[in-house]
């Protein structure tokens, strides 16, 4: 009983003085947190605020290598500390060069001024205020470089064998990456293209063709295109052409025999008629040449000098001869011209002999199976050397193929190129004209009617008839 009445008695005292105890600490605790307040708003208002900014724009420029840039970076506010970096790197800190590049040059308005710049300067440029978490800028820079070739193995000069292959590569540097191309000054690359894009070319099995100069070209439309070029040289053993196989002359007459010989290195080039060597006499043989052109002129030609010719070249690559017949018969006829007549075909052919014509022989078929059939035009008198024949076939519809031969005293000439044509029956009073065309071909002139005095009296018939019918027929209706 007497503890419960202690206990009751310690609970009464706490319970009187802990609010005198909490009435005495509550003022001090105010009072701090009032002093408190007063210094946090202190350092606010003293710092360097909100007013602070950078009035420039981030740029991304593109300068020509060797020219100057301004990198703007204006700043507002005052007593402003500014960085300038490259990338990562450091350039300024403030007024405070960091490295030893004095191309670099930081102005007084904040900007940095790079000179006569090069293709190291491409990159970020940031500019930020010397402060954390304030604002910055960065400026991207490409420095526009123009073209240059690089890794160029060719040298001035390349030398291959015939049926090697031949390679060429070209690279080139820049800003933008340069486009390349290849070509063949004075002439088409061997492909038969103007030129070819692309770095490599490679041409396979090589031959006289493929020599010439070729020149690498490398443009990106930044200053001027850059170039490299090689002569390439391709070894080979003589090539002969000839230019007709058969020359044909007559006695008394002068005959020039022709044969064009190519070849690396220079050839030596010789003229033999039945296995001997013929020499240049003034009076008789002239051997001459005019580039790759070589001449034998046979002059005032006789019938011992009627045969064969051979042309020989040789280098230390090899040799090769060629044939040219000397002859006294007529040359191949060429044709001319045709007409597609009402009931056949008329050909017109040109032929060339030294020596009088005593004979032609015109051979022609249906191309369908039909057999050779034969004519003999007439011989008409020449003018000069050349006789023109002329010819009328009595066809049926049908394609057809015909062929000249000529003959003089020293035999018959080669056939003529055959020459091909189509003949279809032609309405009465009607003609086709046609000549020679390319390949063997034929070309329609005009297709015309042929009006005779005999044609026209049907027709002033058939017009009386017209009228007097119409004039018959009037008068019954009316």
């Amino acid at each position: 009983m007497n503890r419960a009445l202690w206990l009751l008695l310690i609970i009464g005292l706490n319970a009187a003085l802990l609010p005198a105890v909490f009435a005495d600490s509550e003022p001090d605790y105010l009072g701090d947190k009032e002093e408190y307040d007063e210094e946090d708003g202190d350092e606010e208002d003293g710092g360097l605020g909100d007013n602070i900014s950078i009035i420039s724009k981030a740029r991304d420029l593109q300068i020509r290598e060797k020219d100057d840039v301004v990198l703007p970076c204006e700043t507002e506010g005052d007593n402003i500390q500014i960085i300038w970096l490259k990338d990562k790197t450091i350039l300024f800190t403030d007024m405070i060069r960091s490295g030893k590049d004095k191309r670099y040059e930081r102005l007084d308005n904040g900007s940095l001024k790079i000179s006569k710049v090069t293709a190291e300067d491409t990159g970020n440029y940031t500019c930020q205020i010397a402060i954390q978490s304030k604002p910055s800028i960065t400026h991207q820079l490409k420095v526009l470089i123009a073209p240059r070739i690089v890794n160029w193995n060719h040298g001035l000069k390349k030398t291959l064998n015939k049926g090697e292959s031949l390679s060429l590569s070209c690279s080139a540097t820049g800003y933008p990456q340069p486009s390349i191309s290849w070509s063949r000054k004075g002439r088409r690359m061997p492909n038969g293209e103007e030129t070819i894009d692309g770095e490599s070319v490679i041409f396979e099995d090589v031959s006289r063709k493929h020599g010439g100069v070729y020149e690498c070209l490398a443009t990106n439309n930044v200053g001027d295109p850059a170039t490299s070029s090689v002569e390439v040289e391709i070894k080979y053993a003589p090539e002969i052409e000839i230019e007709k196989a058969i020359v044909n002359s007559g006695e008394g007459s002068d005959a020039e025999l022709v044969c064009e010989v190519h070849a690396d290195p220079r050839p030596k080039v010789g003229w033999f008629k039945d296995g001997v060597a013929i020499a240049h006499t003034p009076d008789k043989f002239k051997i001459s040449h005019a580039g790759s052109k070589h001449l034998l002129t046979i002059i005032n030609t006789q019938k011992s000098d009627f045969g064969n010719y051979t042309c020989h070249a040789n280098n230390s690559m090899g040799r090769v001869d060629k044939v040219v017949r000397l002859s006294g018969e007529p040359s191949p006829a060429r044709y001319i011209s045709g007409e597609e007549m009402e009931n056949g075909q008329k050909l017109n052919w040109l032929v060339e002999s030294h020596s009088p014509v005593s004979k032609f022989t015109l051979k022609y078929r249906n191309r369908k199976g039909g057999n050779w059939m034969e004519v003999h035009p007439p011989v008409e008198n020449p003018e000069g050397n050349l006789y023109s024949v002329e010819q009328n076939l009595d066809l049926t519809p049908g394609e057809y193929e015909a062929i000249l031969l000529s003959e003089n005293t020293y035999g018959w000439s080669d056939p003529s190129i055959p020459h091909l044509f189509n003949y279809t029956m032609l309405e009465p009073g009607k003609r086709k004209k046609l000549k020679a065309a390319g390949g063997g071909g034929i070309l329609l002139l005009e297709e015309q009617a042929e009006e005779t005095s005999e044609n026209n009296a049907p027709s002033v018939k058939s017009q009386i008839f017209a009228v007097l019918t119409i004039a018959s027929l009037s008068t019954f209706f009316l």
